[in-house]
C-alpha cells in the first residue's frame, strides 16, 4: 500500500506483470516499486478469510492486508465469483456514494 498523494500523478496500473513474475499490481514495478528501497517499506499483516460465513477459506477467499481488501479473483471456486463481487460492491457502495456527493459539492462550488 502507499500514500495516494505520493503517487497521484503517476500512471498506475494494477494489472499483473507475468514477465517479471509479479501478481496484482506488478505492472507498477517501473512506476513505483523499482524506485523504493525494500528496507523503507513496512509490510501489512495479511490474512485470508472466506467472503461469507459457512465457507472454507479455500472456496472463496478475500485477502485483507491491514485495512485494504483484495477480492482475490482467481483463487477459490468460480461459482462464487458473482456473489463475491456483490459483497465487494456492497462494502464499497457507501464510500463511493460519499465520494460522489463530495465531488458534486466541490463541482457546485466551482
Amino acid at each position: 500500500m502507499f500514500r495516494f498523494d505520493a503517487v497521484r500523478h503517476k500512471p498506475l496500473d494494477f494489472s499483473q506483470d507475468w514477465f517479471l513474475q509479479l501478481d496484482t499490481g506488478g505492472a507498477n514495478w517501473d512506476v513505483i516499486y523499482s524506485q523504493v528501497a525494500r528496507g523503507d517499506l513496512t509490510e501489512q499483516e495479511t490474512i485470508f478469510v472466506p467472503f461469507k460465513e459457512g465457507l472454507d477459506v479455500s472456496e472463496a477467499p478475500f485477502q485483507w492486508c491491514g485495512d485494504w481488501l483484495h477480492e482475490v479473483g482467481v483463487m477459490g471456486r468460480a461459482e462464487f465469483s458473482a456473489d463475491k463481487r456483490n459483497v465487494v460492491s456492497n462494502i464499497l457502495k457507501p464510500h463511493l456514494e460519499r465520494a460522489k456527493a463530495k465531488a458534486s459539492g466541490a463541482n457546485a462550488a466551482d
